[in-house]
Formats: C-alpha cells, sequence, structure tokens
C-alpha cells in the first residue's frame, strides 16, 4: 500500500510540473483495487480531474461501476463518459 501511496504522490508531483500539457490516467485493474480504498478515493480524483482522458484497463465489472459510481459522486460536470465491455 505504500509503493501505492508514493506512486500517488509522484503522479500529483509530475502534473504540476508539467500543468499546461494534456495529459491522461492509464490505471489497470490491480491498481483500481488499491486506489478505491477509502484513504485514496479523494487522491484518485485529484488526479483524474487534472487528466483529459482517464483509462481503465483490465477491470472486472465490478471494478467498473465502482469507478463509475466514484466519478458521478463529486457532482462535477463531464463532457464525455464511455465505458466499453
Amino acid at each position: 500500500m505504500e509503493n501505492v501511496k508514493q506512486q500517488i504522490v509522484s503522479c500529483k508531483e509530475k502534473l504540476e510540473e508539467i500543468n499546461d500539457t494534456v495529459s491522461a490516467l492509464i490505471i489497470d485493474g490491480k491498481a483500481v483495487n488499491h486506489v478505491l480504498d477509502k484513504d485514496l478515493e479523494h487522491q484518485l480524483m485529484e488526479i483524474s480531474t487534472k487528466c483529459a482522458s482517464v483509462i481503465c484497463c483490465r477491470v472486472s465489472p465490478k471494478q467498473k461501476a465502482m469507478v463509475s459510481d466514484l466519478i458521478f459522486s463529486t457532482n462535477r460536470v463531464f463532457y464525455f463518459i464511455a465505458t466499453f465491455a
């Protein structure tokens, strides 16, 4: 879990460095398990909202639903949200 927290901090720092550059977050199913922990959800949303795209790959239908619920629970406006099987 500490490794995941370190990677999140590193990602946030890099996003601040490249402030004006369009970015994307790509996260796999194993990482989704960690970041959907209540302690890390907020940080995932902070990173996600700074990116033009967020791609979740190799996730289960349950994980996809959990990520979607997290996004919609923020009450932010998103221009395009798509999920693929």
